[in-house]
């Protein structure tokens, strides 16, 4: 198995323009032990290590966390063509997630961060079911092609 390259600055500008450019990421969660994937609109927090979502209260994912704060994020750049054989790249993240319920002082401020990049989702973020899952990236992998893998550090 091939060892994880350590950061490289020229990656960074990629992964930035990666996680500000996409919409949608797949977020892993634990149900009785098992992974289950949820497709999530996200935004991203300022500094690059929260990762915003929005959520209904009563559904799988909210439950999810709520018994376990383990989770982690998938990104990719697949096109479904030969040439992601070689060009296609992923970012994994893994981190702890926290719901954050209409009552939490930062609620507002945090939800207002999310609808800033998912001005389409105002109907989830106003409801009344509503809540936030607020994750705090802990760290970053990146997979370019079959065989070039960096563990990144983000500065704080």
């Amino acid at each position: 198995m091939k060892e994880t390259k350590t950061h490289k600055a020229e990656h960074q500008p990629d992964l930035i323009t990666l996680l500000n450019s996409q919409v949608q990421c797949v977020l892993a969660t634990l149900f009785n032990g098992q992974p289950q994937q949820h497709l999530m609109a996200y935004a991203c927090a300022a500094e690059q290590s929260s990762i915003l979502m929005m959520s209904f209260q009563h559904t799988r994912k909210v439950s999810n966390i709520s018994a376990s704060q383990n989770v982690s994020l998938l990104w990719d750049n697949r096109t479904g063509n030969c040439q992601d054989h070689t060009e296609g790249w992923c970012l994994s993240a893994q981190g702890n997630g926290v719901i954050r319920q209409p009552s939490d002082p930062n609620y507002d401020f945090f939800r207002q961060i999310f609808l800033t990049q998912n001005t389409n989702l105002h109907g989830l973020a106003n409801h009344t079911d509503g809540v936030l899952i607020h994750i705090t990236v802990e760290q970053f992998f990146l997979t370019i092609g079959y065989q070039d893998s960096y563990q990144l550090h983000w500065p704080s």
